[in-house]
């Protein structure tokens, strides 16, 4: 008797697993299925935004971006206002696509990982999409480029040679990247990892300072490229001097454009870029005084960053009095990415002036030519005095 509810026991859990395998099969071909999806549509917002911005910015604008692409995608086609690609699914093959403002052409690959794509706004009007051609070997770090993936341009990544690659982090590499519990405290800069705990001396709360910090924003802002002059370029002189005041202050990271950046571009050190900052206000007002910028771009770890401010005619930077800093590239790692600046010392050299004024470049170093670096906001943030 109990042989036999021993076989009617073995026969049902058979039939059980016979109903359940496909069940179960079908569950897991789904929720793969949508993994896969999830990834194409954000491949597709990532295009369609960057598509779009270049498309604003007019012929010879460009920008690249890193998309992600699963397995199982058969085609892509690129054209008129439609990217879409089309999907190896378990019920056979599904279209996804999207729909831009910009007329867009090209074509990227269709193989598992990650691709570098760049966006070029050619004259006819239209947004051309590629794959980035690898320029690995050309003794440049470009930006999509590191250690790990080009060491011939970014060097070796080597725990202990007191560089913060971009595959280490403090965790990993302390004697390069420093503590996570302190980051860099001492350096002016209340880094992502300090705090008013473990590092009040950059990052002091309002009642250690006695004040309240106040973001004051910034009443103007533009973008500038100097002429050849070098640094003493006045403002009047700029090769250009574009006002970007709205998108130092949009909240939106993808905007300056990436061609707005913060770098020198080789000829000795002849010719910079990057921003100029005012509020029409006095400094004589306030206590302490930051510079609060959100970053989105940095191509040298770290970048040698350099702010200088402005005589009492409000067009002349002076030359003699600025202040460094070095800006960590694990900041872009951050989920927030916000960096502060502290800039009081020169800052109080403009009391009286009736302005708050500041030109932010790199500093004269060949190892940083054309190497960028970009705030997507920058902000004054002051210490009131009462």
């Amino acid at each position: 008797m109990k042989s036999q509810v021993a076989v009617e026991y073995m026969v049902i859990i058979a039939i059980a697993l016979v109903i359940a395998t496909p069940i179960i099969y079908y569950s897991l071909t789904e929720a793969n299925t949508e993994v896969k999806l999830n990834e194409i549509n954000s491949a597709l917002n990532d295009l369609k935004n960057t598509a779009e911005t270049i498309y604003t910015l007019g012929p010879g604008s460009k920008d690249y971006i890193p998309v992600t692409l699963p397995d199982g995608i058969e085609s892509v086609s690129i054209s008129g206002k439609e990217i879409l690609f089309k999907l190896r699914i378990f019920e056979g093959t599904s279209d996804v696509f999207i729909i831009t403002k910009a007329n867009v052409t090209g074509n990227i690959p269709i193989t598992k990982g990650i691709h570098y794509i760049q966006l070029e706004m050619l004259e006819s009007g239209v947004v051309l999409i590629g794959e980035l051609s690898s320029s690995c070997g050309d003794n440049i770090c470009e930006a999509f480029e590191t250690c790990s993936t080009c060491s011939k341009d970014c060097g070796a990544c080597i725990c202990g040679n007191n560089v913060c690659e971009a595959s280490e982090d403090c965790n990993s590499c302390p004697s390069d990247c420093g503590s996570c519990d302190s980051g860099n405290c001492g350096n002016n800069i209340c880094d992502s990892n300090e705090n008013t705990q473990n590092c009040s001396q950059d990052c002091p709360t309002e009642e250690e300072s006695g004040k309240a910090f106040l973001d004051k924003g910034i009443e103007n802002g533009w973008y500038f490229k100097t002429n050849g002059i070098g640094l003493a370029t006045t403002d009047s002189q700029m090769k250009a001097l574009e006002d970007i005041t709205l998108n130092l202050l949009d909240d939106d990271i993808n905007t300056p454009p990436t061609t707005s950046v913060i770098k020198t571009r080789l000829s000795g050190g002849k010719n910079y870029e990057g921003f100029i900052i005012k509020d029409n206000s006095d400094t004589k007002n306030y206590g302490k005084i930051l510079l609060y910028g959100r970053v989105r771009i940095i191509d040298q770890d770290p970048f040698k960053l350099r702010v200088f401010r402005y005589k009492s005619d409000g067009n002349t930077i002076d030359t003699a009095n600025y202040v460094d800093f070095s800006i960590p590239a694990s900041v872009l790692n951050q989920k927030v990415k916000w960096v502060e600046l502290d800039i009081t010392n020169i800052a109080h050299l403009e009391d009286n002036f009736g302005f708050i004024k500041f030109r932010v470049t790199a500093q004269e170093d060949n190892l940083q030519d054309n190497k960028r670096l970009q705030f997507s906001e920058l902000h004054i943030k002051v210490e009131e005095l009462e």
